[in-house]
């Protein structure tokens, strides 16, 4: 499975432990990066590792950018 860099749009974007109404694992700021490694069934999360702090989690589609528009899979 690929995985996709990139960056966060806002600042304070929850981290969280599951796709909906997970407990927040830390937050991500505005052009922090991340490294997206895959998709929720819904498609509208997805599950990544930020590398501000190595934290991994769940975050909605619409707080980040993609800077690596290779193909990412499902969980």
């Amino acid at each position: 499975m690929q995985s996709r860099g990139g960056y966060f749009l806002g600042d304070g974007v929850n981290i969280r432990s599951r796709p909906v109404d997970g407990t927040v694992h830390g937050q991500g700021y505005f052009r922090e990066t991340f490294t997206a490694h895959c998709w929720n069934s819904d498609g509208h999360r997805i599950h990544l590792t930020a590398h501000r702090g190595n934290v991994t989690g769940w975050v909605k589609v619409d707080y980040v950018y993609y800077t690596d528009m290779g193909p990412m899979g499902y969980c």
